[in-house]
């Protein structure tokens, strides 16, 4: 295994290009996660803010399929 792991490929060892690449994965994630935070999910053009008569949900649902997504009622109210 480790015979693999030492082989070089353009100069680097295998064992170092699967670090880089781990890295560049973990670092991507990292970023995705702060970027969530700090700017939340973008809301699309598809889909509409309401509040659920029924249950009292709130939350995203579709522009064509206005359905409540905890209890699948219909009377929704758009909240902005």
């Amino acid at each position: 295994m480790s015979e693999i792991l030492q082989q070089e490929f353009f100069g680097y060892t295998l064992l170092q290009i699967i670090v880089v690449l781990g890295a560049i994965v973990i670092g991507f994630i990292i970023i995705q996660k702060i970027a969530n935070a700090f700017g939340g999910k973008k809301e699309t053009s598809f889909g509409i803010k309401v509040k659920c008569l029924n249950c009292g949900w709130v939350g995203s649902v579709g522009k064509y399929d206005r359905r409540c997504r905890r209890c699948s009622s219909d009377s929704l109210e758009e909240t902005g």
